[in-house]
């Protein structure tokens, strides 16, 4: 959901930031006590942090996703190791083949 409190203080600067939304997860049961420092999160490792936040298996395409989030600090697009970001996508695409048509 949206950060309704105002923008959080990101200390990144986006690529673009006319795209930069801010938001939160919250959950209505207890979870990790230390809440991680705002950062710029591409919005395509999403899911991944809220299948986390509540607890839930991420199977092999959310654990990707969740280990690329870790390895490029969040960004996917503008994330500086294109070399990783090219593999992460022929992991997900060619591994895993997630876009495979049934």
């Amino acid at each position: 959901q949206p950060n309704l409190d105002g923008p959080l203080p990101y200390v990144a600067e986006p690529a673009n930031p006319r795209y930069l939304t801010s938001y939160v997860i919250k959950t209505n049961f207890g979870g990790p006590e230390a809440r991680p420092a705002a950062q710029p999160l591409d919005i395509s490792y999403l899911g991944a942090a809220i299948l986390e936040a509540a607890g839930l298996p991420l199977g092999p395409v959310f654990d990707a996703n969740r280990r690329m989030r870790q390895l490029c600090e969040g960004r996917l697009t503008d994330c500086p190791d294109r070399a990783l970001t090219d593999s992460y996508r022929a992991h997900l695409y060619h591994d895993l083949q997630v876009a495979q048509l049934p």
